[in-house]
C-alpha cells in the first residue's frame, strides 16, 4: 500500500488541506481495484488503529471492534480521496472534528465526526476554493479586457477615420 497515505503523514495533509482536497490520488474504493479486494478496509483499519493508539484506552477488545467497524466505515468513505480522508483522521486526532476523548475510544464518535463536521467543513473549503479560482479567472479576464481596451476618444477617432475613407 502507498506509504504516502499512512498516518505518519496526517499532519502534512492537515496543514496543507487545500492541496489534499485538490490532489490527484486514488479514492478509497479504488484501492480494492488497485491492490485487491479488502485493501480499502485494511487502509481504514490502519487509520483507526492509529487513532486507538493515540488514546489512553487499554481495552484490547476494541481491536476486534475496529476490524468489524472498518468495513462499515469504508463503505461510508468509499468515494473520498485518500488525501481527504487523511485530513479527516488528522483533524479527528487533533480534536478539530468531533469530540476526541483520549481516555476512551469510541468508533461511533469517529463516524459521527466524519458524517457531520468533516463533510460540512470539506464542502465549505471546496466552495471557497471554487470561489477563489473563479475570482482569479475573472481578474485575469478583466486584465485582458483592460489591456485590449481603447478609450472612447480613440474609438471615435477610429470610427471617424473609417467613415472618411
Amino acid at each position: 500500500m502507498e506509504l504516502a497515505y499512512c498516518p505518519r503523514f496526517w499532519s502534512y495533509a492537515l496543514s496543507h488541506s487545500t492541496r489534499a482536497y485538490l490532489a490527484v490520488c486514488p479514492t478509497l474504493s479504488s484501492l480494492d481495484r488497485i491492490y485487491g479486494n479488502g485493501a480499502a478496509v485494511h487502509w481504514i483499519r490502519v487509520q483507526l488503529v492509529a487513532i486507538f493508539q493515540l488514546s489512553s484506552s487499554k481495552d484490547t477488545g476494541v481491536v476486534d471492534e475496529i476490524k468489524a467497524f472498518a468495513s462499515l466505515l469504508a463503505a461510508t468513505m468509499s468515494t473520498y480521496k485518500l488525501t481527504e480522508l487523511m485530513v479527516f483522521f488528522a483533524g479527528y486526532a487533533a480534536g478539530i472534528f468531533g469530540t476526541t476523548d483520549y481516555q476512551t475510544f469510541d468508533l461511533r464518535r469517529i463516524s459521527a465526526a466524519f458524517l457531520g463536521e468533516f463533510r460540512k467543513e470539506r464542502t465549505q473549503q471546496l466552495a471557497a476554493i471554487k470561489r477563489e479560482r473563479q475570482q482569479l479567472i475573472n481578474e485575469q479576464k478583466d486584465a485582458r479586457d483592460r489591456a485590449n481596451a481603447i478609450s472612447y476618444e480613440d474609438y471615435l477617432r477610429g470610427k471617424t477615420s473609417s467613415l472618411s475613407k
